[in-house]
């Protein structure tokens, strides 16, 4: 049995996010600091990927989120359809793809849950060591 995760509802909360901030203070801020509030801010990015270490997150998906946020942040943000701009412009500001970060996240919670030593945790290693 697979398990079907939908990130629709995510994603709209994300844009209702960013709309939020960049209504504000779109205008008058740097882009650096627009990133930054959106990077660090509840319900934009880390909202998105909530959980996304424990589904399984098919390519499709990790493509649908990275053309979100360089969609939405980096091409509505820098005024370019370019995709070298964006790309350059996210090594400079520091921005990770959404799809780097889901692995990150994935690889972050393995290795907790290998070295966890709570007994549903064992359990599961223990069952997949046999298969």
């Amino acid at each position: 049995m697979h398990t079907i995760c939908t990130f629709e509802d995510v994603k709209k909360k994300f844009f209702s996010s960013f709309n939020a901030v960049y209504s504000k203070i779109g205008r008058f801020a740097s882009e650096e600091l627009i990133l930054n509030l959106l990077n660090t801010r509840p319900k934009c990015i880390s909202y998105m990927l909530y959980g996304t270490e424990a589904c399984p997150v098919m390519s499709r998906h990790k493509h649908s989120f990275d053309f979100t946020v360089t969609r939405v942040l980096f091409m509505k943000i820098l005024h370019t359809n370019s995709k070298s701009v964006v790309e350059e412009c996210m090594r400079y500001f520091g921005f990770l793809p959404v799809s780097h970060r889901i692995v990150n996240r994935t690889v972050q919670f393995l290795d907790r849950f290998i070295s966890s030593d709570n007994m549903l945790c064992t359990l599961f290693k223990e069952e997949a060591q046999r298969h």
